[in-house]
């Protein structure tokens, strides 16, 4: 019985270790490579290029938990999609830089064909398997802080906005239904987060610890985001510390979110709602551009609230060492 569950242990290990592998070789690598090609050879704009990014994290895990164990996957079905959804994404990729279609085509395809149904599928899929990837559970551990949430980023983004016309406003009270277009881009907000938050965290978490191993997270999520620093965000030394300050805030809270509820949906939920909320204040006009240019004292203090802000759930019971992550 002990030489079972020995054997048993090491097959675990073995496992993890080639689905963490899997999983670096697709979201950093393909992302890499895709992103050096994009700088290099401009193919496509830097928006498509950031929504081909977040579907890689959950095409990462996709093929980590189908390769060699496709039959006993129990989410296989959300899996393919994001195989079939990378599948097109390399297809049309390979067609724009061969000439083959324009980069108008590429994007009205990704736009209003791929990223739409890709997002719907997931969506039913999840809902339909019930399993640990089902949308609606625990939502109630979490509303509290999601109005929080929400708060603070409304709140930074009026600090941001400081001197601008009130009348800039008036978008406030449409936010609610700007969420409804979320539905249909899923695919990128579940996807990034899958791989950061429903795959990655707990693995960092038992290698470096609760806080330690979330922080190196943020860090690793920033990182990643490398290929579109120039091509999107035009960052400088400033912008590169304001985005290591948000990404690392960000990872905090969502990680936070993920461990009481252990939903990834509602870490996409907070996803979409950072970049809506990021986009749409006037003080954020310039929300791509990360460089001395842009970057005005008002957004600085908004970075700053929100770092400060997020930070102080690293002292949650959730991120002490002897607490169960719920499962």
């Amino acid at each position: 019985m002990e030489k079972m569950d020995i054997y048993r242990t090491a097959n675990d290990r073995e496992r993890n270790i080639l689905e963490t592998v899997l999983f670096f070789i697709v979201t950093y690598g393909v992302c890499w490579g895709v992103g050096i090609l994009n700088y290099c050879n401009k193919f496509m704009s830097g928006d498509m290029m950031a929504v081909f990014m977040m579907t890689l994290p959950a095409t990462g895990v996709s093929i980590a938990k189908l390769y060699g164990n496709i039959k006993n996957d129990e989410n296989r079905r959300v899996h393919l999609v994001y195989v079939v959804c990378f599948i097109c994404f390399v297809v049309i990729i390979s067609f724009r830089i061969t000439g083959i279609i324009s980069e108008k085509f590429l994007e009205m395809f990704i736009n209003y064909i791929l990223l739409p149904v890709s997002s719907i599928l997931v969506l039913i899929f999840a809902i339909l398997d019930n399993g640990e990837l089902a949308p609606g559970k625990n939502w109630k551990k979490v509303k509290g802080l999601l109005l929080l949430f929400i708060f603070l980023l409304i709140a930074g983004g009026i600090i941001s906005s400081a001197g601008s016309e009130i009348a800039d406003f008036h978008f406030i009270a449409f936010l609610p239904v700007s969420y409804i277009s979320c539905f249909l881009q899923a695919a990128a907000f579940f996807g990034e987060e899958y791989g950061w938050r429903g795959f990655l965290q707990e693995k960092m978490q038992k290698i470096s610890g609760r806080r330690t191993g979330v922080i190196l997270l943020g860090i690793i999520w920033e990182l990643w985001h490398m290929p579109i620093w120039f091509s999107v965000y035009h960052v400088d030394g400033l912008g590169l510390a304001l985005r290591f300050l948000s990404t690392g805030s960000f990872a905090v809270i969502i990680g936070y979110a993920y461990m009481k509820s252990d939903n990834v949906w509602v870490c996409a939920f907070m996803h979409y709602s950072i970049n809506l909320c990021f986009t749409a204040f006037p003080g954020n006009a310039d929300s791509y551009n990360f460089n001395a240019e842009h970057i005005t004292g008002p957004r600085i203090a908004e970075v700053v609230l929100l770092f400060v802000a997020f930070s102080m759930f690293l002292c949650a019971k959730e991120y002490r060492e002897e607490h169960d992550t719920p499962k």
